[in-house]
Parts: C-alpha cells; sequence; structure tokens
C-alpha cells in the first residue's frame, strides 16, 4: 500500500527520504561542531542556564545523529525496521509543535523572562506562524518517510513470498531406472533361468 507515490519535488519517495535523512543529518552536526569549537552563543545572562542549553543542544545532537545513520542504513539496504526510530523522532518533533502551540499563550513572559535580547510584543504570533510552519514540514516528511518504509515493507514481503519453499526446493525428482531392451541376439546369448525345464 502507498501512501503517495512522489514528492511535491516529483522525485521518489526513496530520493525524498534520502533528502530529509540527510538535512536532517546536517541540522545534527553542525550544532555538535559549534559546541565543539565554542562558537554557540550564550543565549542568558545566567551562565548555568547557557551551559544546560548547550548540554541538552550537545546531547539532542547525538541522539539525533544515531538516529538518522540508522534511518540512512534502512534506506540503502532495504530493511525497513532501521527506519522505524527516524519516523519516532519525527513524530515526536509533531507532538512537540502541538504542544508549544497548545501552550504558546503561557510561554510567552517565560520566553522573554530567560532570553533579555527579545523585547519585541509580537513574540506570540511569530511563536505561533513558526509552529505550524514546522509542524506542517515535519507531517510532510513524517509522510515521505513512512509511505518509503510501506514500499520497501512491501518489496521484502513480496520477495520472500516469491522465494521457494524449502520443503519444495528438497523433494528429488524421482529416478526411474532404465529398462533393457531385448533383441533376438540378447536372448539366444542369454542363459535360461534356473526354474526352466
Amino acid at each position: 500500500m502507498k501512501l503517495i507515490r512522489s514528492t511535491c519535488c516529483g522525485c521518489s519517495v526513496k530520493t525524498g527520504a534520502l533528502v530529509i535523512s540527510y538535512i536532517t543529518l546536517i541540522q545534527a552536526v553542525v550544532p555538535i561542531l559549534n559546541i565543539l569549537s565554542n562558537t554557540v552563543p550564550d543565549m542568558s545572562s545566567d551562565k548555568k542556564l547557557s551551559n544546560e542549553y548547550k548540554r541538552d543542544l550537545m546531547w539532542l545532537s547525538v541522539v539525533t545523529v544515531v538516529v538518522v545513520a540508522h534511518a540512512l542504513y534502512g534506506i540503502y539496504k532495504k530493511k525497513p525496521k532501521y527506519m522505524v526510530p527516524f519516523m519516532l523522532y519525527k513524530l515526536i518533533l509533531i507532538f512537540i509543535f502541538t504542544m508549544i502551540l497548545g501552550f504558546a499563550p503561557a510561554m510567552v513572559d517565560e520566553i522573554k523572562k530567560h532570553f533579555e535580547h527579545i523585547r519585541d510584543d509580537n513574540v506570540l504570533p511569530c511563536i505561533i506562524l513558526t509552529s505550524l510552519f514546522f509542524l506542517a514540514v515535519e507531517a510532510y516528511f513524517l509522510l515521505i518517510l513512512f509511505s518509503h518504509y510501506q514500499n520497501v515493507r512491501h518489496e521484502a514481503m513480496e520477495a520472500e513470498n516469491s522465494r521457494p519453499t524449502s520443503f519444495s526446493a528438497t523433494i528429488p525428482e524421482p529416478v526411474t531406472p532404465p529398462i533393457p531392451s531385448y533383441t533376438s541376439e540378447t536372448s539366444k546369448k542369454m542363459a535360461p533361468p534356473p526354474y526352466a525345464v
């Protein structure tokens, strides 16, 4: 069962799944490199909060790299079970953006309190629009990934069904012994049976 046959760009769902995986991999590797090179800006004047933010970002990026590596292995080797963690990751992101939309009004004051450089009064519309955009993008990405997962799973099931069963492969064809042909010369040379009188 195919959910979608191709992406909005016209490429196959396999190519779309690879593009999504590589984009996510780059998004995860860049923060790791920034943290290791100490180029991540402090998000708050509170040094402890800023260090916690960097530590959490580092762990999230490492987990993302591992999950995407599994997905890429599953896509290239046509093993659908390796794509499941990446689809769950995308599902969690959809849940997070949905929660942000639900709690956006309560988050405005908290955001302004922790991040002093945000002074704009239009924070709420920005949070809602950004969350809606990313929610739509992640939902579409999940649809592409799930479509490719279904395709690979269907191909694997078809290949397994077309393979001969072990029972039918082990039964040999019956072999009949050759029947000798008797000619007049052969019958003269042959001795009579011992019971003949």
